[in-house]
């Protein structure tokens, strides 16, 4: 065998066992029962540091309607295959699969409880299960859990003289460092009803661990800000078919999150808990004026909160 020939055959060997190959004959398990497409066989996904993170299922957008390639037109049926331009001749074929025609908004699209493929259920102050019909004057309801990803969530109040109505502001603050990557935010600075809360989310969250009498919805502990995604996973992206895909106003579904904020300004925006990695004097942030979805701004700024609890 040439030198060179010697070179390649030590090259290619290293090379497999860089990448994992070995005497398996090609098994996709490796020995501690993960799969190579790094989950594992509990369910879990592995990070690439040995460690393990538990998957949450996550909800579909809400947007029953097709739209066309060359026309800014996103309200035909799902169905349709065709469309016409009023005042043109030329038929243009709509392309599918597009988002109406997969995921839950397609397989389990029943309004009854929730939106297109959004299923969520009504919890009184005790954690009970409470009918679709409830409401916050007669049946106590105080929350909502979302079936789909099983966070149970915050129901605003409608009244000012309860801490937690849902036009009060709080500015983004947190001393633990995991959250804020260094700068803390800002403390104090929104306006709520004062009395036991301090007008920040850390001071928010504290009160309703620490100090609501009873707790939340049968939980006395473990209320938190969101993260990005799980504030982004209540959007609804479509419509009821009259406004056009990505202009529900507000992008939520109000039959089980009543009273949240639209217009403009700050007026629909809501804090997350994740601090922004490019400016940590920053959060993010959703806005449900619109289906924009996520972006970041300064933890100054005072805006409003929907705790969450898994």
């Amino acid at each position: 065998m040439k030198s060179w020939q010697v070179g390649l055959l030590i090259a290619t060997i290293t090379l497999l066992t860089a990448c994992g190959g070995g005497s398996s004959g090609g098994d996709n398990n490796n020995n501690n029962g993960q799969n190579n497409d790094g989950q594992n066989n509990d369910g879990q996904n592995n990070d690439g540091n040995g460690s393990s993170v538990s998957k949450r299922p996550l909800n579909d957008t809400g947007i029953t309607r097709s739209g066309t390639t060359s026309v800014n037109n996103n309200l035909l049926p799902c169905s349709q295959t065709s469309y016409t331009q009023p005042g043109s001749s030329v038929s243009e074929t709509i392309r599918h699969p597009q988002d109406c025609d997969q995921g839950r908004d397609k397989s389990a699209n029943d309004n009854s409880d929730g939106w297109a493929g959004f299923s969520f259920t009504k919890l009184d102050d005790n954690g009970n299960d409470l009918p679709a019909s409830a409401t916050q004057t007669t049946d106590n309801w105080e929350c909502t859990r979302d079936n789909v990803t099983g966070l149970i969530w915050e129901v605003k109040s409608p009244y000012s003289s309860n801490q937690r109505y849902y036009d009060y502001t709080f500015t983004w603050y947190s001393t633990d460092v995991s959250l804020s990557g260094g700068d803390s935010g800002t403390a104090n600075g929104g306006i709520c009803s004062g009395g036991p809360v301090k007008c920040d989310t850390e001071g928010y969250v504290t009160f309703i661990n620490q100090t609501l009498p009873g707790g939340l919805c049968g939980l006395d502990d473990g209320w938190r800000l969101p993260t990005a995604e799980e504030l982004l996973s209540l959007h609804n992206f479509g419509s009821d078919g009259t406004n056009g895909i990505g202009t529900a106003v507000p992008a939520i579904d109000t039959d089980y999150f009543p009273h949240t904020m639209t217009g403009t300004s700050q007026t629909g925006l809501y804090w997350s808990g994740s601090t922004y990695a490019a400016g940590l004097d920053q959060a993010w942030r959703s806005n449900f004026a619109t289906a924009s979805g996520p972006g970041a701004v300064d933890k100054n700024i005072a805006m409003r909160v929907r705790l969450v609890h898994d």
